[in-house]
């Protein structure tokens, strides 16, 4: 299942000023109720959908 729209937002910070140092990257994946209710939904789902 995938989440299309998700109301969860991460940051992307620099590191420093030099540019060979990667960034820091927080995604803040699922850190919104709503997208876990509608992840769960879509497994629900899936589950009731399989042939036998």
């Amino acid at each position: 299942s995938q989440l299309l729209h998700p109301k969860s937002r991460g940051t992307v910070r620099l590191q420093s000023t030099n540019p060979y140092d990667p960034p820091l990257i927080d995604p803040n994946y699922l850190d919104d109720p709503s997208d876990i209710e509608a992840i769960v939904r879509g497994k629900n789902n899936n589950i009731f959908k399989v042939d036998i």
